[in-house]
């Protein structure tokens, strides 16, 4: 996992890691310091970017498993809500809702404590490789989360 904030006044990360859950089974932890709160109808926008390579330290080329940029909110409404949210529901205090997300997005501290993410809501078949992800945040502040994964065939 890596992380960057234009601007650690408004947006900080720390103790971001991944740690081995059991056998090939990985999960993240770490805290992002939100420091204002996102509101209807503000700038603050959200972009996922994926790309793929065949080494871990090759060339990662983009694929196209990507969520255009929109506002966090659509974000939350859309891919947060059908493919994360039952995830990081035990394990993180994000919000977790019903029908659409009610804004604003507090000011706080929002922690992964060891989530693992489960094969819900993200594509059954990918070509094996290295995979990075990269959650883009526009606004108030430029912020990301990258996550890298591999992604084998346990079947050989």
């Amino acid at each position: 996992m890596d992380s960057y904030s234009s601007d650690t006044d408004l947006v900080l990360f720390y103790e971001l890691n991944a740690t081995r859950a059991s056998r090939g089974v990985y999960a993240c932890a770490g805290t992002m310091f939100l420091n204002y709160d996102v509101v209807e109808g503000d700038s603050n926008e959200i972009e996922v970017k994926t790309y793929r390579s065949d080494s871990i330290n090759g060339d990662y080329k983009p694929i196209p498993f990507s969520i255009q940029r929109q506002h966090i909110f659509e974000f939350m409404n859309n891919f947060y809500k059908n493919a994360l949210m039952e995830t990081l529901k035990d394990c993180s205090n994000l919000p977790v809702f019903k029908g659409d997300f009610v804004p604003p997005l507090e000011k706080r501290n929002y922690t992964l404590d060891n989530c693992v993410f489960t094969q819900e809501g993200f594509p059954h078949h990918i070509q094996d490789g290295y995979y990075k992800i990269a959650f883009n945040a526009f606004g108030d502040v430029e912020w990301s989360m990258i996550f890298y994964a591999i992604v084998e065939n346990i079947l050989r």
